[in-house]
């Protein structure tokens, strides 16, 4: 598996019953559950080494970010525009700004710079 372009583990899947569940059809959807599954372990990985904040009651707990989610947020890190993330992910700009009004909601931030370091924080980039 890899989360990220990091090498995270493997992802080993057995079925004797169901011919055809592993067809190359549904090869995304594994892939899908693989970089959820490394998600979740880095997110995991990094709460059980920061204890809670009680003063303010945050955790460091955030909504998962979609595997879309996070390149957006690799190239707003990277400093780029609106403008240059749509074109570079071939999307719309409102797209885009969809996908960074999200970032802020699930990181519980208001300014790119704050996502970026938010998610650098959570070890998410």
């Amino acid at each position: 598996m890899l989360f990220q372009g990091i090498p995270f583990g493997v992802l080993y899947l057995e079925n004797n019953f169901l011919p055809g569940v592993f067809a190359p059809a549904r090869l995304e959807a594994v892939k899908l559950l693989s970089a959820q599954i490394a998600y979740a372990k880095k997110l995991q990985d990094y709460i059980a080494e920061e204890p809670a904040d009680d003063s303010t009651g945050h955790s460091g707990i955030v909504e998962y970010l979609t595997d879309r989610e996070t390149e957006v947020l690799e190239l707003i890190a990277e400093g780029l525009s609106n403008m240059e993330i749509s074109e570079k992910l071939h999307m719309s700009v409102n797209t885009v700004k969809t996908h960074v009004k999200n970032i802020y909601s699930k990181l519980s931030v208001n300014r790119r710079v704050q996502a970026v370091q938010k998610a650098r924080e959570l070890k998410l980039l």
